[in-house]
């Protein structure tokens, strides 16, 4: 599943068994080049690490492990692991979270494009939610006909995307306030200046 963050929206979805794990791995990769996008994945399942590293030379695209599972030590490293700087190691803890970050996404007010061409009218529009704006029927299907026993593959996709999304708006907040508090500390602006009077003789 490949998000927009900015519109807040799902833009493109890949489903299906290939003959080779590598030929998924591909399209993981081609997906992620063409979105300039960063993948978020399962670092418990082997493979997708080692593909990146050996036939494409360029883990940057793999997303690292966010600081808030390390520091809450929701993680538990299995026996074996493909890396621990990237990627999640998924247990029952954070699906389940995840599961609440994407019901959070549904209901949030959805991204609207504007007609330019529409009259404008005093009556209210209807609110639009993510959750109308959702054009993977799979997806659907799988949220509605979810239990701890069905294999959701899009669900476990998805709660990568918002485990990560949430990592990235609290780094960005983090980051922003550390800016702030710089700024506010500095020795430069809170300086005292003398005012100082320029006349220009004409």
């Amino acid at each position: 599943i490949v998000f927009d963050r900015w519109t807040r929206r799902i833009v493109a979805e890949y489903t299906g068994r290939l003959e080779t794990t590598n030929a998924f791995f591909e399209i993981v990769y081609r997906l992620a080049i063409y979105y300039n996008a960063t993948v978020m994945y399962e670092n418990n399942k082997k493979g997708l690490y080692g593909y990146f590293q050996m036939s494409k030379k360029n883990l940057s695209i793999l997303a690292d492990t966010p600081e808030f599972i390390t520091d809450k030590q929701t993680l538990k490293p299995k026996n074996i692991v493909n890396n621990t700087t990237k990627g999640i190691n998924v247990g029952k803890e954070l699906n389940a979270y995840g599961r609440r970050l994407q019901v959070d996404w549904m209901l949030e007010n959805a991204y609207e494009e504007f007609d330019i061409n529409a009259e404008e009218t005093d009556e209210p529009k209807p609110v639009t939610n993510n959750i109308h704006k959702i054009r993977s029927i799979g997806y659907i299907k799988e949220c509605i006909a979810w239990n701890p026993d069905l294999n959701t593959d899009r669900i476990s996709a998805m709660s990568m995307v918002m485990i990560y999304d949430m990592a990235l708006t609290e780094y960005g907040t983090k980051t922003s306030k550390e800016k702030s508090n710089t700024l506010a500390n500095d020795k430069f602006f809170n300086r005292k200046y003398r005012s100082r009077h320029i006349m220009n003789d004409n």
